[in-house]
C-alpha cells in the first residue's frame, strides 16, 4: 500500500483527537485497564530481566498510547491469566488465540499475527501421520493453551499431562518423560535454543494456524472496538511494521487494505461514535421527563399519606426511600416524644429508637427490611421504644411499603402501638412456660409424664402418656407423636411387673423412688427416678447406663485377666516416677529370689542400687519419658549372700509422669553368653587363646601408636612323632603340658 495523501493524514490527525476522547469515555473504568499475558511465551509475551517484553507487550503499549489509556501489565502462567479474565480481575488479554469455541465466551479483536501451531516430538518417538495419532500417546500440554482446548474437543485427553509453563513442556519431552507436546512454531524454536535441547524436533503435523488477537469479556465490546481502532491507526502510521521488524524480522501482514479502506473504516467508527453520543443525549432528555412526571406523582402520594396519618388512632410514621421521616401523626408524637416539626427530615433511627428488651441491642431498621424485601414486616415481640426523654414502652408494630400506581415503592409507613401492660402479663406466663419447656426438651434425662389411670376403688392400674422429650425418644426408639394418649401397657404389652409395681407405689404414696433395672423391652440397663408432681400425674426420669454397666463388667474382667497375666510372668513389675522414686512393686511367685516388696516403696533408685547403676537407671527413665520408646537396661548386682546376679529392666512411660518397669533375672543368659565368648577366643584342649583371638588382637594393635610390636612364636618339637608313635591322646597331653608351662 502506498503512502497516505496529505488529505488523509489531516483527516487521520483530526480523527485521532476525536477517537482518543471517544475511547476514554467508552472504556472509562476506575483505575487502569489491566492487560494480562503469558510470562514465558517468547517472542510474543515474556519476562526479560524481570520486565515485560515481546511483540504483544509492545503492541499493547503502543495502542494504549494512541488511545491515551492508563494500563497495567500483568504477566503470569497462562492458566492464571485465563482465570483472571474469567473472574474479571483482568480487563484485556493481549496474546490470546482466536477460536470459535472461545468466541462464545470472549470478545476478540482483529488478529494482529498468524503463525503455525506445530507438534513437537522426542527424537525416538514414533512418526505421526495425522494429529489424531496422538490418541493414546504420552502427551504434555500447557494448561489452558489452545492445544488444551483442541485436545478436549477431539476427545483424546485421557493420556495427556497438563503443566503451567511452556519451558517445562519442552523440558519434559527432552528428558523423555513424554513423547509429544504442542505450541507455536516460534515459541518452540525459542525454547529449543534457550534450553539447548538435543532430543526434540518439530514435526510436520500442524493442525491449524494461530490467529493472535486481543480479547476481553463478552460484554466489553467497547474495549475491543477501541483496540481495533488503535491497531488500525498504528498500521497506517507504519508503527506496526516497526514492531514486526523488531521482534519477527518481517513486516506486518495484517489486513492488506488500501488508503480508501482505512478511510472507510475510520468514517464508520466516527459515525458509530456520533450515533452513541446522540443516543446518550436522547436518553438524558427522556430521563428528565420521567423524573418530572414521577415527582408530580410523589407529591400526590405524600398528600394522601398525610391525610391518612391524621385519621389513624395508632401511632404512624412515614419515611422516604432514604429512611428519613416525612410525616407522623399525633399518636406517634406522644409515644416518641418528638413533634412532627422536629422529626421531619431526620433519620428514622433518631426518632424511632427501638431496642430488644432481651439483649438491649438496636433492632434492625424496619425501613431497610421493607425496601430489601419489598413486602410488609413486623418487629419482634420484645421490642422496646425509647422516647426522646428516655422513657420506655413496649410496642407492637409493622412496616409496609407505600406503593404508587406504577407499582413502585415511594416510601415506607410504620404503624405501632403501646402494649406494655399486655406484654408484661404475657411475659410472666411465657417465661414460666419457656423455662419448663427448655428444661424438659433439653434435659439429658429421658422424661415421660404420665396420667395415672385408677380403677373404681381409686387404685392405680395403668399410666397414660401425656408428654415425652427428645431424650426419651432416643432412649426408647419411639416417636412421641405415636405415644401421646396411649397407655403404658398398650405400648409395652410385655412390660415387667416390677416396673408397674414401682410406678403404682409412687402414685399411691407420693414418695419418690430411685432404682436401676434391666429393661427387656428396651434391652438396656436403665437408672430411673420416679416422682409424683401432682395427684393423678407421674413423672419418670430415666438414664441409659448400659455402656457404664458393660464398661464396669469389662473393667472387672480386664482386671482379672491382667492379674492372671502378672501372676504368670516370672518377672518383677514396678512403677517409678520421673525422678526415680519407686511408687509400687509387684513380685511374681516365680521370681528367682525372694525379697520384701514393701521395703522398696517410697525409696529412690539410688537407695536400692549402687551409685553407678542408679545413674544408668535414671538416664534410661528420662530417655523413655522423652521418646516414648521402649528402653532396655542390663545391670549386675551382688546379693548379700555374695551371689552375683544380672537383671534386665524394660521401661515404658505411663501417664502422670510415671514409668512402668518390667524386671527379669537374666543371670543364666549372661552366664551362657560369657561361656560362649570364652569358647570363641580359647582353645578347647589347652584353654589358651586361639587363632581368632590372635587375629582380633593384631587388628587392635596394628596401629602406629602401638609400634614397635614384638611377637614370640614357639613350636612343640616332636608333636607329630608323639601322635604317630604314642597316639593322639598322648599328643594332647603333651600340648596341655606345654600350655601349662607357657602360663
Amino acid at each position: 500500500m502506498g503512502r497516505m495523501s496529505i488529505f488523509w493524514k489531516l483527516i487521520l490527525g483530526l480523527l485521532l483527537v476525536f477517537w482518543g476522547v471517544t475511547c476514554q469515555a467508552v472504556v472509562a473504568n476506575p483505575g487502569a485497564v489491566v492487560i494480562g499475558g503469558s510470562f514465558d511465551y517468547p517472542p510474543y509475551s515474556f519476562l526479560q530481566d524481570g520486565e515485560p517484553a515481546g511483540l504483544a507487550v509492545d503492541l499493547s503499549r503502543a495502542v494504549a498510547d494512541i488511545l491515551s489509556l492508563e494500563t497495567e501489565l500483568q504477566l503470569d502462567v497462562w492458566s492464571s491469566v485465563r482465570q483472571g479474565l474469567d473472574q474479571g480481575h483482568i480487563d484485556l488479554v493481549h496474546d490470546i488465540i482466536f477460536s470459535e469455541e472461545r468466541a462464545e465466551s470472549y470478545a476478540f479483536s482483529s488478529p494482529y499475527h498468524i503463525s503455525p501451531y506445530v507438534v513437537v516430538a522426542h527424537r525416538t518417538a514414533p512418526v505421526l501421520d495425522t494429529f489424531s495419532d496422538l490418541a493414546g500417546k504420552r502427551v504434555v500440554v500447557v494448561r489452558g493453551d489452545i492445544g488444551h482446548d483442541y485436545i478436549v474437543s477431539r476427545g483424546i485427553e485421557d493420556d495427556v499431562k497438563y503443566v503451567d509453563e511452556y519451558a517445562e513442556a519442552i523440558a519434559r519431552v527432552e528428558v523423555g518423560d513424554y513423547a509429544y507436546t504442542m505450541m507455536d512454531h516460534l515459541v518452540a524454536l525459542y525454547w529449543f535454543q534457550r534450553l539447548e535441547t538435543e532430543n526434540v524436533l518439530v514435526t510436520d503435523i500442524s493442525p491449524f494456524q494461530l490467529r493472535y488477537s486481543f480479547a476481553a469479556a463478552a460484554e466489553r465490546d467497547d474495549l475491543i472496538l477501541a483496540i481495533n481502532g488503535g491497531m488500525a491507526v498504528l498500521r497506517e502510521l507504519g508503527e506496526l511494521d516497526t514492531l514486526y521488524q523488531n521482534w519477527l524480522g518481517v513486516p506486518s501482514s495484517w489486513l492488506q487494505d488500501d488508503s480508501f479502506e482505512l478511510s472507510r473504516r475510520v468514517l464508520v467508527i466516527l459515525g458509530v461514535s456520533l450515533l452513541i453520543i446522540w443516543l446518550l443525549f436522547l436518553w438524558s432528555w427522556t430521563l428528565r421527563r420521567t423524573v418530572a412526571h414521577q415527582t408530580s406523582e410523589l407529591r400526590q402520594v405524600n398528600e394522601s399519606l398525610r391525610l391518612t396519618l391524621q385519621s389513624i388512632g395508632d401511632a404512624v410514621i412515614s419515611t422516604d426511600l432514604r429512611g428519613y421521616v416525612v410525616q407522623m401523626n399525633p399518636a406517634a408524637e406522644t409515644l416518641t416524644g418528638w413533634s412532627q416539626a422536629d422529626a421531619v427530615g431526620k433519620p428514622l433511627a433518631a426518632v424511632f429508637c427501638v431496642v430488644s428488651d432481651k439483649t438491649r441491642t438496636a433492632c434492625e431498621d424496619p425501613v431497610r427490611r421493607v425496601l430489601t424485601g419489598g413486602r410488609p414486616v413486623s418487629l419482634a415481640n420484645d421490642t422496646v421504644l425509647i422516647a426522646r426523654d428516655g422513657s420506655e414502652c413496649q410496642i407492637a408494630d409493622s412496616a409496609a411499603p407505600i406503593m404508587g400506581d406504577d407499582q413502585k415503592i415511594h416510601g415506607v409507613i410504620l404503624v405501632f402501638r403501646d402494649v406494655t401492660e399486655e406484654y408484661q402479663s404475657q411475659q410472666v406466663v411465657r417465661v414460666s412456660e419457656e423455662r419448663f419447656r427448655l428444661l424438659f426438651e433439653n434435659s439429658m434425662s429421658a422424661i415421660a409424664v404420665h396420667e395415672v389411670i385408677e380403677d373404681g376403688s381409686g387404685q392405680p392400674v395403668d399410666f397414660r402418656y401425656m408428654a415425652v422429650n427428645q431424650a426419651f425418644e432416643a432412649l426408647t426408639g419411639l416417636r412421641g407423636s405415636n405415644l401421646i394418649g396411649k397407655t403404658l401397657r398398650g405400648v409395652h404389652p410385655g412390660v415387667h411387673l416390677f416396673w408397674l409395681q414401682r410406678f403404682k407405689q409412687v402414685a399411691r404414696t407420693g414418695q419418690p423412688i430411685e432404682f436401676r433395672e434391666y429393661s427387656s423391652v428396651m434391652d438396656k440397663h436403665v437408672e430411673n427416678r420416679v416422682y409424683r408432681p401432682a395427684p393423678g400425674q407421674l413423672v419418670v426420669m430415666s438414664h441409659d447406663v448400659t455402656e457404664r454397666e458393660l464398661a464396669v463388667r469389662a473393667l472387672r474382667a480386664s482386671e482379672a485377666e491382667n492379674r492372671s497375666i502378672v501372676e504368670l510372668l516370672p518377672d518383677l513389675i514396678a512403677r517409678v516416677d520421673a525422678d526415680g522414686t519407686i511408687i509400687s512393686v509387684r513380685s511374681s511367685s516365680q521370681f528367682p529370689f525372694a525379697f520384701d516388696a514393701e521395703e522398696f516403696i517410697g525409696k529412690h533408685v539410688s537407695e536400692v542400687f549402687p551409685a553407678d547403676r542408679a545413674v544408668r537407671i535414671r538416664r534410661a527413665i528420662q530417655r523413655t519419658m522423652k521418646t516414648h520408646v521402649l528402653e532396655t537396661l542390663e545391670v549386675d548386682l551382688h546379693l548379700d549372700s555374695g551371689e552375683k546376679v544380672w537383671l534386665e529392666g524394660r521401661m515404658l512411660p505411663l501417664e502422670e509422669q510415671q514409668v512402668m518397669v518390667l524386671i527379669r533375672d537374666i543371670s543364666e543368659r549372661k552366664q551362657g553368653e560369657q561361656e560362649l565368648r570364652h569358647l570363641t577366643f580359647h582353645d578347647v584342649l589347652t584353654d589358651l587363646f586361639n587363632r581368632r583371638y590372635l587375629e582380633e588382637e593384631l587388628k587392635r594393635l596394628d596401629t602406629e601408636r602401638q609400634l614397635p610390636l614384638s611377637i614370640i612364636m614357639t613350636d612343640v618339637n616332636g608333636l607329630k612323632l608323639v601322635n604317630d608313635s604314642l597316639g593322639h591322646q598322648n599328643g594332647d597331653r603333651l600340648l596341655q603340658h606345654v600350655a601349662a608351662v607357657i602360663r
